[in-house]
């Protein structure tokens, strides 16, 4: 049964009957606001990559709508070698690049399904004259599973030729 703001019965919703004396009842629709699932995963290695993800998410979460939610800020034991975990891109009802431990409001009228976003790791490369050498003579940085190119600027050595580059 449904009541009007004095507690008086004014409708019988088995019976669809109006159980008013008379007079005027005004009716409004009463909302609740749907519940959306997000889920994580881990994804995949870049196309270009040699490495593979290893790991599992962090627990889906949900969002109701027009309300405040929080994508994930951690993520969970997902790992791929050379690359870093920085941000979920997530598609679906919304579309979120790049994104972690972001909070906002959902406006999103559908599920949405977030995957770590990876980034290769940045590499400083230090090129010294020879083994004795205190201070790189260049310097250069590249990423993980990226090329690069050696140097050849390098002073030539009294008595020897150049045989090529070594790391140690």
């Amino acid at each position: 049964q449904i009541t009007d703001a004095s507690g008086n019965f004014v409708y019988d919703v088995a019976s669809k009957r109006i159980l008013t004396d008379g007079g005027t009842e005004t009716w409004y629709a009463q909302w609740a606001a749907k519940t959306f699932n997000i889920t994580y995963s881990c994804g995949s290695a870049p196309s270009d990559s040699s490495s593979t993800v290893s790991g599992s998410a962090p627990n889906h979460g949900s969002a109701t709508y027009n309300s405040s939610y929080t994508i994930s800020a951690t993520y969970g034991s997902c790992a791929l070698s050379g690359y870093a975990a920085t941000g979920w891109d997530c598609t679906g009802g919304a579309v979120l690049n790049n994104v972690t431990g972001s909070q906002s409001t959902w406006s999103s009228a559908e599920d949405i399904s977030c995957t770590v976003h990876w980034t290769p790791n940045t590499i400083n490369l230090n090129y010294y004259q020879d083994e004795n050498a205190t201070t790189p003579f260049t310097t250069g940085t590249c990423t993980y599973d990226g090329t690069f190119d050696l140097p050849t600027n390098y002073q030539s050595k009294n008595g020897y030729h150049f045989n090529g580059w070594i790391v140690r």
